[in-house]
């Protein structure tokens, strides 16, 4: 199988997930680190914190990063130079910093409702979202051209920086006896500034400039790809706010709770970023040499891939999983057996959607992307509606949200793909 999977990633894959294992051992170890620092309900503040900044980062601005990337690696694919990258960058830039001032400027005027009702009045954890939406624009612009330009080493490194960065200002907190939210939650916002700094890349050098083309067709791909990309990160990232929302009194901590049970859940998820930072690049170029035959074939092993290996996850959720989690985070945050399961079956499924999405990137269908995307937020309000169990509510409603999403999205590109191989066949007849 592993065999099978690899001939369809690009070599950029094992880069960029050398960088991702080092940003996800470091980020799991910062959210360990401040978890045992802080304790359950001091916890939960910063788990609010950590879950916006990754709802809000990549759901607005990875479109961003996606749609530079499927541009640039189009342009490789199809010609000897990038005609049109600094044109592509500019445009990615402009309409970024944009949507950057709207987020900074609505941020500020949701202040009093973020502290008083997410942050329990803790004024650093409220800088660093503002600080973090700045610093993942410029990310996400870097990761892009990095993408783009199939300069994985440099794209693995830059993810690796931040999560180490982030955990060495935990560290130097824990060491100097911190035991409230708000600086750790500044640590959120200032790694991936740091992480641009300190990676600044040369590929800029390589981007040529290019015809003008039209704006209103730029603004219409990204306009559709925030859409659907923001649809996503609420789907992926809307348990613990709904905990924190939905908990009494006497369920302070279940926030906290959920959210550390999510981390150890979502560990083969976010190890798959390695496999989406490359595979859109991959996939934008066999469409643009019409390889949509090789298209279909990889993207069924590669979803057959992932199909194992979430069953290997629900395995280890059901068996050992409380005791792993307990290890992990310590005492008071513990989930049983099936609430484990749940929440890893339902990261497998969204891990599914994420292959389906980027096949319909890199065939730019966009609106059936944000179809997608919107029924699974559909199914998640439905089942989350349903119950009275806290947490299991959340994670009924999580998992059917990211089946509904993976169903309706594979749909749609068997259906686009099988419709262009059939248009390119009566061509050739």
């Amino acid at each position: 199988m592993l065999s099978r999977t690899k001939s369809m990633l690009p070599a950029g894959t094992i880069s960029v997930g050398a960088g991702l294992l080092v940003a996800g051992i470091t980020t799991y170890a910062f959210l360990v680190v401040s978890a045992r620092a802080l304790g359950p309900e001091r916890y939960a503040e910063l788990s609010v914190l950590w879950t916006l900044v990754v709802l809000v980062g990549p759901g607005f601005f990875l479109p961003i990063e996606q749609e530079l990337a499927r541009s640039l690696s189009t342009e490789v694919t199809t010609g000897p130079e990038l005609e049109s990258g600094r044109t592509s960058f500019r445009r990615a830039a402009a309409i970024g910093s944009l949507l950057t001032g709207i987020l900074v400027i609505a941020t500020f005027i949701a202040e009093r409702w973020l502290l008083s009702e997410l942050f329990d009045g803790e004024r650093l954890l409220f800088w660093g979202f503002i600080i973090a939406l700045v610093g993942y624009l410029f990310a996400h612009l870097l990761k892009g051209v990095l993408a783009g330009t199939s300069s994985f080493a440099a794209y693995g490194f830059l993810v690796a920086i931040e999560g180490v960065l982030r955990l060495l200002g935990a560290i130097v907190l824990v060491l100097v006896g911190t035991e409230v939210g708000g600086p750790y939650g500044l640590m959120i916002g200032l790694a991936p500034v740091g992480a641009v700094l300190l990676s600044l890349s040369t590929q800029w050098r390589k981007l040529q400039p290019g015809p003008r083309g039209l704006w209103r067709d730029t603004w219409a791909a990204l306009g559709l790809l925030l859409a659907g990309s923001a649809l996503a990160q609420l789907l992926l990232n809307s348990g613990p706010i709904a905990v924190k929302l939905l908990a009494t009194e006497q369920q302070d901590a279940a926030a906290g709770r959920f959210l550390a049970g999510l981390v150890m859940a979502r560990i083969p998820l976010f190890l798959f970023q390695a496999v989406q930072a490359a595979l859109l690049p991959k996939l934008a170029g066999l469409v643009g040499v019409s390889r949509l035959d090789d298209f279909r074939h990889g993207l069924v092993r590669l979803v057959e891939a992932i199909v194992v290996l979430i069953a290997i996850v629900i395995g280890i959720s059901l068996t050992i999983g409380p005791w792993l989690l307990t290890l992990l985070f310590g005492a008071g945050f513990e989930l049983d057996r099936i609430d484990l399961a749940f929440l890893a079956a339902a990261s497998g499924g969204f891990m599914v959607a994420i292959a389906f999405g980027q096949a319909l990137i890199a065939l730019r269908e966009y609106v059936e992307l944000m179809v997608g995307w919107g029924a699974g937020i559909v199914a998640l309000v439905m089942f989350t509606a349903i119950g009275s169990d806290l947490l299991r509510r959340v994670e009924t409603g999580y998992l059917a949200g990211t089946a509904v999403a993976a169903l309706l999205m594979s749909y749609f590109t068997f259906a686009r793909v099988n419709e262009r191989i059939a248009k390119l066949s009566e061509r050739a007849n």
